[in-house]
């Protein structure tokens, strides 16, 4: 006696065609005979239809897009004066400095923090003691 479940292992197999000439006649006479595993045939043979019908992506290399902004920038930046060449510099080396302030500053209080816990009977940072 063949299970429903040994069947429905099979259907990839019988859908491809790839079952000999006896376990195929075995699925067929069990798909004849049980509606309920025939219902999951059609519904596994809709399914594969469906999706081997969606399009593959194509990919899209379209570099052009990714360059065409960095090139705009570096010649819109040419055009600047020496002055503001300078300015712009000098604004990102302060922000970096300004990070690196930051930074240090946060790792500096964590340290504090975790050297004098001990001392606090209570954290004046938290938000549950306001």
């Amino acid at each position: 006696m063949v299970s429903c479940d040994d069947i429905r292992e099979e259907f990839s197999d019988f859908y491809d065609d790839r079952l000999d000439t006896d376990d195929k006649k075995r699925v067929a006479a069990h798909l004849g005979t049980c509606p309920r595993c025939s219902m999951e045939y059609r519904s596994f043979v809709r399914t594969l239809e469906v999706i081997r019908a969606i399009p593959a992506e194509q990919p899209v290399i379209d570099m052009w897009a990714e360059f065409a902004p960095q090139m705009d920038a570096y010649e819109a930046e040419q055009k600047f004066t020496l002055r503001e060449r300078v300015r712009r510099w000098w604004l990102q080396i302060a922000g970096r400095i300004s990070e690196g302030a930051i930074l240090y500053t946060d790792g500096l209080a964590q340290r504090t923090t975790r050297r004098f816990s001990k001392y606090l009977t209570h954290n004046p940072f938290s938000a549950k003691d306001r």
